[in-house]
């Protein structure tokens, strides 16, 4: 069972105007980004739909793969609910290697029908090192995804960066 922390404060965005919006409870955690006019780096590989219809992406917000120790290294997670009825998940969150513990981005949200779900967040790495950064999801009431009973989907591919 993934560990949790929420170490982190929100920022307000406005919700993207190309796409549909999510459907999200009130929550102290960060919020919907705005289109911005430059493209975003892409992870390399392509996602298929995984658990319950749903495509997870993954990436990092600028154009880099180094940081320093400590540093807030900003992800851009997307959830994609390609079903025709809407998605609901306890928990999403970033899974990091080296014994990191899961970090929750959101709960209880849910994903309407083909619309996508799109939000930035950030890890801060203690130790210098390589780590692999994957996008986590719970199926499952917040409940069950912390107690060990939760369905919980891992998204491919990863993302990987270099901290020191």
């Amino acid at each position: 069972m993934p560990l949790a922390t929420t170490s982190l404060q929100p920022t307000e965005a406005a919700p993207p105007t190309s796409r549909p919006p999510a459907t999200l409870s009130p929550s102290p955690l960060p919020a919907l980004l705005a289109p911005t006019a430059s493209p975003l780096p892409q992870p390399t590989g392509t996602a298929t739909p995984g658990p319950h219809g749903v495509v997870g992406r993954l990436r990092l917000r600028d154009a880099r793969t180094r940081y320093a120790v400590g540093e807030a290294v900003p992800f851009v997670l997307e959830l994609e609910n390609t079903n025709d009825a809407p998605v609901s998940l306890g928990i999403v969150g970033l899974k990091a290697d080296q014994n990191l513990p899961f970090h929750w981005s959101w709960t209880d949200l849910t994903i309407q029908p083909h619309a996508v779900f799109t939000a930035e967040d950030r890890l801060t790495f203690p130790l210098p090192g390589a780590y692999t950064v994957k996008e986590g999801a719970c199926f499952s009431a917040s409940g069950a995804c912390t107690n060990g009973n939760g369905q919980w989907a891992e998204y491919e591919p990863a993302v990987a960066l270099t901290v020191g």
